[in-house]
């Protein structure tokens, strides 16, 4: 039995060994310029990012800071944008669009690249009736976590409704603002090799974070033109870290083209595909940019042209008729992303 067992070990072993590594590496893999852009009704959405990605085996982005950036509006006006930091650009004295006018993108890189989007008309505006909130569970990771796992928290939904007689096409996004209490007197000093050492820090506990949405939320009025929607499912926050004192909530709906509908509705499809063996393959996620001078090089991203309303509640502790965890960061809170310890003049 043992002698049986030890040829069955070695062929397993001589199979193993004849396996080839795979090379991950393509060849063929060039620079693309990447293109992340919103222009709407609503000023402080608006922006440019430009990056390049790179060939697998470099960094991922590289930014673009050295282009010039600007939007025509009919083909007549041209609104700035500005250079900020890690690609971004923002419009010059914060312009925003009008309904019913279109809009190109213009960019001009450094090495006399010039591309443009599609011309894009903003649409009117659909407004938002109200928003609504459940109590949910829900996987999430917070700030401080290693793992994400089921917490509680609120589900949000929103009523509106759709034009009567004419296609629409939706994506929602949300940006919140809360405040948090950590607990900087318990740090613990890292790195220590046989164990953590206390180290506690004099400041801060208190601070305010702004964050903006990270998925993708697309619909159309295919099967409600014209009719009420009630209930449209939206996104979930956590109690935890978002309501654990209090929260203010700006939700944002955008009437978008079709072309950009399709484009976000492809990435939410992929973002979402588990990696079956038969799962449908990745398609080519087309935006509406195009090097003006070279048809064929391929521009990854999208310009989004769109009418936005939004809806803004607020979520305080006081309100919630459950017991919420208390928020664990056991570091300064100045260290979470986009947190500051300057109180918002309306808070």
């Amino acid at each position: 039995m043992y002698r049986k067992l030890f040829w069955v070990v070695v062929v397993l072993l001589g199979f193993v060994g004849c396996i080839d590594p795979v090379d991950f590496k393509y060849k063929g893999q060039t620079e693309h310029l990447v293109v992340e852009g919103k222009f709407t009704n609503q000023p402080n959405l608006n922006y440019v990012r430009l990056s390049m990605s790179r060939p697998f085996e470099s960094v991922a982005y590289v930014f673009v800071d050295d282009a010039t950036v600007y939007i025509t509006s009919d083909g007549e006006e041209r609104i700035n944008f500005l250079n900020d930091k890690s690609g971004y650009y923002y419009p010059e004295n914060n312009a925003g669009g009008s309904e019913g006018h279109t809009y190109t993108l213009h960019v001009t890189t450094g090495e006399g690249n010039v591309y443009e989007s599609e011309p894009t008309e903003i649409l009117s505006a659909v407004s938002i009736d109200s928003v609504r909130y459940a109590q949910e569970e829900a996987q999430s990771q917070i700030e401080g976590q290693r793992f994400a796992e089921i917490m509680p928290g609120y589900r949000f939904f929103i009523d509106y409704t759709d034009p009567a007689l004419e296609d629409n096409y939706y994506r929602w996004s949300y940006q919140v603002e809360f405040e948090v209490d950590t607990q900087p007197q318990d740090y613990l000093e890292r790195g220590c090799v046989s164990c953590p050492r206390p180290a506690p820090k004099s400041c801060c506990a208190q601070c305010w974070i702004q964050r903006s949405e990270d998925k993708i939320i697309v619909g159309t009025d295919r099967l409600t033109d014209g009719q009420q929607v009630i209930r449209q499912p939206l996104f979930f926050l956590p109690y935890e870290m978002y309501m654990n004192i209090r929260m203010k909530l700006t939700i944002q709906q955008h009437n978008l083209s079709q072309q950009a509908y399709d484009f976000f509705k492809s990435m939410e499809q992929q973002k979402e595909t588990t990696g079956e063996i038969f799962d449908p393959p990745p398609t080519e996620v087309k935006g509406n940019m195009r090097n003006i001078n070279n048809e064929q090089e391929q521009v990854i991203g999208l310009f989004e042209v769109s009418a936005v309303a939004t809806k803004q509640i607020v979520v305080s502790k006081t309100m919630i008729p459950y017991e919420i965890p208390k928020f664990i960061y056991i570091d300064d809170c100045r260290e979470i992303k986009n947190s500051t310890t300057i109180m918002p003049p309306d808070w």
